[in-house]
């Protein structure tokens, strides 16, 4: 597959990085990828921080392009446990996706947001992104099928986590 964005090159280009260091100095290794991680203590500039600290602020939330665009999230403590069991139980050369289990668009997280923080979004319409996938599915077989990979949170259960950690730092 090759990349449609500068971002999936060099998502591609550390892969490779990592190969050939593994190769020259006879090194195991395997790979990782983790799908649209969220939760507490996520960077501010990511997407589900973005819109709920706006949400919280009454301000504007620019949605780029129609708000179909769909993610397989992935709560931070299931990344976690993926990573962990991934030290013991990942073959060399292998790669594995970590990624949630339920594929949600744009305005379906902004609907549970509002009902988790009680206020309704403002939206404002941008055009698409060049680059920006348009949907990212769940393709963990692998993970599950040799790292008894099984996210356990629910999207809600992660963004109300999320929701009551950003509103703690308010206070």
């Amino acid at each position: 597959m090759i990349p449609i964005s500068p971002y999936g090159v060099t998502k591609l280009a550390a892969e490779n990085l990592v190969a050939a260091f593994s190769q020259a100095h006879n090194l195991s290794f395997a790979i990782f990828r983790l799908f649209s991680v969220y939760g507490p203590r996520q960077r501010a500039d990511m997407a589900f921080n973005i819109f709920i600290r706006k949400l919280l602020a009454n301000d504007v939330i620019d949605i780029f392009g129609d708000g179909t665009q769909s993610r397989a999230n992935t709560y931070v403590s299931d990344v976690v446990e993926g990573l962990i069991a991934g030290l013991s139980k990942s073959k060399h050369a292998e790669i594995y996706n970590l990624c949630g289990n339920e594929q949600t668009s744009v305005v379906q997280v902004l609907e549970i947001l509002s009902e988790l923080t009680g206020k309704s979004p403002m939206i404002s319409r941008k055009r698409e992104r060049i680059g920006d996938q348009q949907e990212t599915r769940s393709v963990a077989q692998k993970a599950r099928t040799q790292l008894d990979f099984y996210p356990k949170t629910t999207l809600r259960e992660g963004l109300n986590n999320q929701v009551q950690w950003q509103l703690s730092g308010l206070k």
